[in-house]
């Protein structure tokens, strides 16, 4: 009957440091390559662009949505200013951010997300140019990531209970071997 309590003990330790590292992994990062056509009042200017966003964000936890204009040497005559949001499905609208387009150059804009409740989250990207006659919308993007928790727990809890149901299993082990020992 000891061998047993000894092997339930063991299995509980594995489960704990189970949990603790299956919490801990980084989500991957998903990327998408786009197009903008950007109109700059003497024509259109073509510039790649890449998002990058998490597959997935732990309950409670924060990750970065980037998105990146990438440079090239064809840019624009006139100055155009880009300007970016990124709207979180249900939340208040978010600041807009600004940021020249010039020749030769990459443009990076950045946004932290926090998973707030487990399930899917939503989000759309939004990119304008302004090149002096006002903003045109050059991008509206659906972005998406999902929001993961072990029964509705942040991780830092789930971090927690399992190292403290490791150290609790150990010394059960252990007392339970120097009692048969």
């Amino acid at each position: 009957m000891k061998s047993i309590w000894s092997l339930v003990l063991a299995a509980g330790a594995v489960l704990c440091v189970a949990a603790v590292i299956l919490n801990s992994i980084p989500a991957g990062i998903e990327q998408a390559d786009l197009t903008l056509r950007i109109a700059d009042g003497e024509g259109e200017i073509i510039r790649r662009a890449v998002l990058e966003a998490p597959e997935y964000i732990w309950l409670g936890e924060q990750a970065d949505v980037r998105l990146t204009v990438l440079p090239d040497e064809t840019g624009p005559s006139n100055p155009v200013l880009l300007e970016t949001s990124l709207a979180l499905a249900g939340a208040d609208p978010v600041e807009v951010k600004r940021e020249a387009l010039v020749n030769g150059q990459s443009a990076s804009f950045r946004w932290v997300v926090t998973g707030q409740e487990p399930g899917p989250a939503q989000a759309k990207l939004w990119v304008w140019v302004d090149a002096g006659a006002g903003r045109t919308a050059v991008l509206a993007r659906p972005v998406e990531w999902g929001v993961r928790s072990w029964g509705g727990f942040q991780p830092k809890v789930i971090r927690w209970a399992g190292g403290g149901g490791l150290l609790i299993c150990l010394l059960l082990l252990l007392s339970e071997r120097k009692r048969a020992g």
